[in-house]
């Protein structure tokens, strides 16, 4: 035999599966989704695309807390966004909580 050709299982944890998502859609919002090559040139996002971005989850939420707060400051558009986004946030979780209780 010239050699060995071992097998083993891989197991992924489920911080690794989040990373990997987190990474996928962070790449997704800054280059969107390649579909022929050359890659075209990378879209510059306005400020509210980054900060509807930065809000679309609680995991971007932590993720980007300090671009968050850099964002709201520079002017009162940013901060109306961030407050639709925090509100919609809610919604969502109360119409769970109703959904729950139906």
């Amino acid at each position: 035999m010239d050699g060995w050709i071992g097998v083993k299982n891989i197991i992924f944890g489920g911080s690794l599966s989040t990373d990997i998502d987190d990474e996928y859609e962070e790449a997704k919002h800054r280059f969107g989704i390649i579909d022929s090559l050359p890659a075209p040139e990378e879209d510059q996002k306005t400020d509210a695309e980054e900060l509807r971005f930065y809000m679309k989850n609680k995991r971007n939420r932590e993720r980007y807390a300090s671009e968050i707060g850099q964002l709201r400051e520079r002017s009162d558009e940013l901060e109306r966004i961030y407050n639709q986004e925090r509100s919609s946030e809610a919604d969502c979780w109360s119409n769970r909580a109703g959904a729950v209780k139906a």
